[in-house]
């Protein structure tokens, strides 16, 4: 990422009000995901489901991203 994109969003990403949110949203995901294996009748689908939650996590920490590539 540029430093002068990662500087549009360091507002935006250090806000407690969203990053509260958007957390909130993120481990709600995984915990549905995470239910979902109970579910998994196959490879692909348990493939699927981890990729999901890994996605997942990697969003999560997004903000620790955008606020290193802004410095």
């Amino acid at each position: 990422m540029e430093k002068e994109t990662a500087r549009k969003f360091v507002p935006l990403v250090n806000t407690p009000e969203f990053v509260n949110l958007f957390e909130s949203l993120i481990d709600e995901q995984i915990a549905q995901t995470q239910k979902g294996f109970e579910q998994v009748t196959s490879d692909v689908e348990l493939r699927w489901a981890q990729g999901k939650i890994q996605a997942l996590k990697k969003i999560r920490g997004v903000r620790e991203v955008i606020n290193q590539e802004a410095k």
